[in-house]
């Protein structure tokens, strides 16, 4: 396992693009960031505690940001969006 797996998520920070100014694009990269947080700490999971399941799965270090830390984010937010709902309403 190579040393991008055990830091799969760059700190919030206000230049996320080192451009050296603080723009909209930054922004962006922040929602980002935030959205792919939940599928890239299962992946993560995955490669540090059964890499034996992360290889059958053909995911590596590779796939933070990829399809299957998408879905996996989009139904955690998706969960989190219908349990606020129920909570609030």
């Amino acid at each position: 396992m190579d040393e991008s797996s055990t830091t799969p998520w760059p700190s919030l920070t206000r230049d996320m693009n080192a451009d050296g100014q603080f723009t909209l694009s930054d922004v962006w990269l922040w929602i980002v960031q935030v959205y792919f947080l939940p599928g890239d700490a299962v992946l993560w999971a995955l490669l540090t505690y059964s890499p034996g399941l992360a290889t059958f799965l053909e995911l590596g270090p590779r796939s933070y940001h990829g399809l299957f830390t998408a879905m996996v984010s989009g139904g955690c937010w998706v969960f989190v969006l219908v349990i606020v709902g129920v909570v609030y309403g």
